[in-house]
C-alpha cells in the first residue's frame, strides 16, 4: 500500500503554514520518532485570495483553491490541508468540486484551530 502524502495549501497566512507544518511533523514524529513525514507545500498567492474574498467572489475563490489542490494531486499528494481559516468559507464547494471525495474535520492543534482535510483522489463510495 502506497503511503499517504500530505499536501499543504500555504502562503495564505505564512505563519499558519509554518504552524501546521510544525504540528504535522510533531504528530508524525510522536508515532515514528526516527522518521520525518513527506510533505508538499504549495505556497499560493495571498493577494489573489484577498482580492477574491474582498469582491465576495466565493465561486472564484473555490475555483482557485481547487486549482491549487489539483496541483498538489498532480505532484503526488493524496490529501490536502488548507493552512488558513479564510478558504474554509468555500469548503463545501471544494468538497463538491473534488467529487465524492473523503473529507474530515478535526481539531488540529491544542489551541483548537479547525482543520479541513480533503482527499485529492476520488472515492469509489461515499463515506458515512
Amino acid at each position: 500500500m502506497k503511503p499517504k502524502l500530505i499536501g499543504i495549501i500555504g502562503g495564505i497566512g505564512p505563519e499558519s503554514t509554518i504552524d501546521y507544518y510544525r504540528l504535522f511533523v510533531s504528530i508524525y514524529r510522536g508515532h515514528r520518532p526516527d522518521a520525518y513525514p513527506p510533505v508538499l507545500i504549495n505556497s499560493i498567492d495571498l493577494a489573489r485570495v484577498l482580492k477574491l474574498v474582498g469582491a465576495n467572489d466565493l465561486s472564484g475563490l473555490a475555483a482557485y483553491m481547487l486549482e491549487e489542490i489539483h496541483r498538489l494531486a498532480r505532484a503526488g499528494a493524496t490529501h490536502a490541508l488548507l493552512s488558513s481559516n479564510t478558504p474554509h468559507i468555500v469548503s463545501t464547494m471544494l468538497i463538491s468540486g473534488i467529487g465524492e471525495a473523503a473529507s474530515s474535520a478535526s481539531v488540529c492543534s491544542e489551541r483548537g484551530s479547525r482543520c479541513r482535510a480533503v482527499s485529492t483522489r476520488r472515492c469509489s463510495h461515499a463515506r458515512a
